[in-house]
């Protein structure tokens, strides 16, 4: 797809999926021989029960490569694979990704960000394809209709509705079969032109358009609804069923050259700009209103005299305070309704660590007394916690997983937070002993 260029990506039920995912990926691509790679996206360390090795399994050793560059490198042309679990998931922006491999369950706001990492338009790239191991169609549709409004495929589709749809085209009587043929020669290479001019296309496609403009407004509406719907269906099922009429692709192709070429009422833009951008991603917010007044008279400019004053830090602040402060500093007031929020999150990830023995038992330096260890352990019981309060307070939980600063701090503030509530708990559990 895209000419040779998409890329996939995996959505896992977990970070341990991910990495045994990533391993199998890179043994089945070596032992096929193909010239392409895959990368894993999670966060902390992963302990895999099944075979212990001395160190947890990171994204940055299975990659080999710092994490921070990963975004960059998936934009090689030979890594085309993203095994991801939870990261990337939202705010992740590769136009070349065209296929998604669903193998977790997701709902709600989470099936929406996930589903719509392929929302992204690129030149060639005229659909985008998902299969999807865990989740039913009415809970996918339930999931958008808050956000989407569309005609969504509720059950399989019928193939034999292409003919059809192709049939009621040709009745309109708006091109011949003999244009579609001329069409298909100019288009696909051939021995006797093995590097087509797309150039030759426009003359084919041009008096087609002109009637087109000769049609009344029901019969273009009608038109472009059926040539929509023809490329779109065509384009879903041609990755999963081999076609064997070849009339179907030479339409195919025919149609989705045509229906780019054919205007909509009023337009006053070239139609070609729909390929570049997309005007639904867009909103329209007023954020000031005023008037740039401009005085008569000369501008002066003050030289620089004095370094700017930075207000200092102060040496131990209170673990919250550190989040707030960094809040405030990198994101809009208006996205957080009040400190409270952000309190009551973490007090409910506390109460939800603390029932935790395994973590408790983990995080004792009697047991373990390695800090860097029980930091390792501490992450993935946090990031396993995180996962499940999702639908608690969706916002929060994306800065946590998409600002990569903001989750260390919270990340750090929280272990700091859970070694001195054991140490209290400990020390209260021994004077009560005494």
């Amino acid at each position: 797809m895209i000419d040779g260029q998409a890329k996939a990506m995996i959505v896992t039920r977990s970070r341990l999926h991910a990495v045994k995912y990533k391993l199998a990926f890179d043994s089945y691509l070596e032992e096929k021989g193909y010239p392409y790679k895959a990368l894993v996206a999670f966060t902390g360390g992963v302990i895999d029960p099944e075979n212990l090795l001395p160190e947890p399994y990171t994204e940055s050793r299975l990659n080999g490569f710092p994490e921070s560059r990963t975004v960059e490198v998936f934009k090689q042309k030979e890594y085309r694979f993203l095994i991801v679990a939870r990261k990337f998931q939202t705010g992740f922006n590769q136009p070349l990704l065209q296929t998604m491999y669903v193998d977790k369950r997701i709902k709600k706001v989470e099936a929406v960000q996930t589903l719509s990492r392929l929302n992204r338009n690129y030149p060639g790239k005229n659909g985008v394809f998902v299969l999807d191991f865990a989740n039913k169609t009415d809970d996918i549709e339930s999931a958008f209709q808050d956000y989407y409004q569309a005609t969504i495929l509720s059950e399989a589709t019928d193939p034999n509705k292409l003919y059809d749809l192709k049939r009621i085209l040709e009745n309109f009587g708006l091109f011949t079969t003999q244009e579609v043929q001329t069409f298909a020669r100019a288009y696909f290479p051939t021995k006797q032109n093995p590097n087509p001019n797309q150039a030759n296309l426009h003359p084919i496609l041009s008096p087609i358009v002109d009637r087109y403009e000769q049609r009344t407004p029901e019969d273009k509406a009608e038109i472009r609804l059926r040539l929509g719907e023809y490329v779109g269906i065509y384009g879903f099922l041609v990755q999963v069923i081999t076609f064997t009429d070849a009339e179907l692709e030479k339409f195919y192709q025919f149609g989705r050259l045509l229906l780019k070429k054919l205007p909509f009422a009023g337009d006053r833009y070239p139609t070609d700009l729909t390929n570049y951008i997309s005007m639904d991603s867009y909103r329209i917010e007023e954020t000031s209103t005023g008037r740039i007044q401009l005085l008569t008279e000369d501008g002066e400019l003050v030289p620089l005299s004095d370094l700017s004053v930075v207000k200092p830090k102060t040496d131990n602040p209170a673990p919250l305070s550190a989040i707030l402060a960094y809040v405030n500093e990198h994101f809009d007031p208006g996205d957080w309704s009040d400190e409270d929020k952000l309190n009551q999150f973490t007090e409910d990830m506390n109460s939800r660590l603390a029932t935790q023995e395994d973590l408790i038992l983990a995080l004792d330096a009697n047991i373990n007394p390695s800090e860097e260890t029980r930091k390792l352990a501490f992450e993935s019981f946090f990031q396993d916690t995180l996962e499940d309060m999702i639908d608690n307070n969706f916002d929060i939980y994306q800065k946590l997983t998409d600002d990569t600063k903001f989750g260390e701090l919270f990340r750090q503030v929280m272990f700091n937070n859970f070694q001195q509530y054991l140490a209290k708990r400990n020390s209260h559990s021994q004077v009560s002993g005494e």
